[in-house]
């Protein structure tokens, strides 16, 4: 797995259908709590964790993708 971090928002161009990309907002909480980031890169690293994760996903966006897509407005940028 490849990792980005940028602190930025908005810095990488990301089209509609960029499935690769994925943007997460850290909780200010955690801002200088490196004993939990380190338990975080620790559980990353574990064998299987990533396949873990996208089993996850896949689960949640079976789940919920048809009652998503009701509710998709699309605008001029997002299409």
């Amino acid at each position: 797995m490849s990792t980005i971090v940028l602190t930025n928002e908005n810095t990488l161009r990301v089209e509609n259908d960029d499935r690769r990309t994925v943007f997460l907002d850290v909780s200010p909480s955690r801002k200088g709590d490196l004993e939990y980031f380190k338990k975080l890169g620790d559980a990353i690293k574990y064998p299987g964790a990533s396949e873990a994760f996208y089993a996850y996903l896949r689960a949640i966006t079976d789940a919920y993708i048809p009652t998503i897509a009701k509710h998709v407005v699309f605008t001029p940028i997002k299409d």
